[in-house]
């Protein structure tokens, strides 16, 4: 009987280990609590049993608006925007803070932020897609207290009071004024939309004219990861990641968008030599060894029949010599 439980318990161990390989989720990270109108600022981050370097999920969210996001992975080429994000980084931990998503809470009643993991890159294994769960995280808002209003000092009879209760409230009112006279300063947005730099990784591209790069690699190169980041580090980037080529020109377009929303592209294209057909110099090599051997048996008869024609002339020029003389004896 303690044989089949020791049994029982290991195959139990060992299918807990197995369900575990790989695993990985997105973790959602919210206060509990808030008030009609609060800042609320929810955390997204990936977890897994091997070290994470990309991810790609979405968010969705309701009880709350979307007011802006952040970067957290210090990558400026893992995209991140209002509906979710997408990339990879070199980080490499078990555990990568991906996100983070800023929201002003709705009305009173229960708000829901949730993810939805679609892929979890570990290691360098880049081509493989590891199953991974989301998760939500549910926000309680409650109603603005209303401040109840000061009560002032029971009156009394004193005029000296009175007068001084009346001095107070014409200089709060003088204040009240001043305050709401003040004119609220806006604060401009960053228009800069500028790249700081464009690299694709083991490569260096070559800049060009107009906002164009250019980059030459062998036949082989199936994939290229390319990286940007920006002069601003308030402007986001698309287009960048891991890119699949084909032979001859690849075009690419990244576009930086600024803080104020205007947007400029870049263009990159790498070229691929085409594979070179070895049959083909086979027929064109031996095409040209059947024409030099042709041209070579045409100088051979040129030569012989300017050698018989020479020869010809030369005995019949004797046999001329020699019956001119038989004349002259006879």
């Amino acid at each position: 009987m303690k044989k089949i439980k020791y049994i029982l318990i290991t195959l139990l161990i060992s299918l807990i280990y197995q369900v575990r390989v790989n695993a990985s989720s997105l973790l959602v990270s919210c206060p509990s609590t808030a008030n009609e109108g609060d800042t609320v600022t929810c955390t997204i981050s990936a977890t897994s049993d091997k070290k994470i370097s990309g991810a790609t999920g979405s968010i969705t969210y309701s009880g709350v608006s979307y007011v802006t996001h952040s970067n957290l992975t210090g990558v400026s080429y893992f995209e991140v925007n209002n509906s979710g994000f997408d990339g990879v980084f070199d980080i490499k931990n078990s555990s990568v803070s991906l996100a983070s998503y800023t929201f002003i809470a709705g009305s009173e009643g229960t708000a829901k932020v949730s993810t939805n993991c679609n892929v979890v890159v570990v290691g360098d294994e880049f081509d493989k897609d590891f199953d991974c769960t989301g998760s939500s995280a549910t926000i309680t808002i409650s109603k603005n207290k209303t401040p109840e209003p000061a009560q002032n000092p029971e009156n009394n009879n004193d005029n000296n009071n009175s007068s001084t209760n009346n001095t107070k409230k014409q200089t709060n009112k003088k204040k009240t004024n001043q305050n709401n006279t003040e004119t609220p300063k806006t604060v401009e947005k960053s228009s800069n939309n500028e790249l700081k730099e464009l690299s694709i990784e083991g490569y260096s591209v070559i800049k060009e004219k107009d906002n164009k790069y250019t980059l030459m690699v062998d036949n082989d190169v199936e994939e290229i990861i390319i990286k940007a980041s920006t002069k601003d580090e308030k402007a986001t980037i698309t287009g960048i990641g891991v890119k699949k080529i084909v032979d001859g020109d690849n075009k690419f377009e990244i576009t930086v968008t600024a803080e104020d929303g205007t947007t400029k592209t870049y263009t990159l294209v790498v070229t691929r030599e085409k594979k070179i057909d070895t049959n083909i110099e086979d027929d064109d090599t031996e095409d040209i060894k059947e024409t030099v051997v042709e041209k070579k048996n045409h100088t051979m008869l040129y030569i012989f029949s300017i050698l018989g024609v020479v020869s010809l002339i030369f005995i019949i020029l004797i046999i001329f010599i020699i019956v001119k003389r038989k004349k002259s004896n006879n």
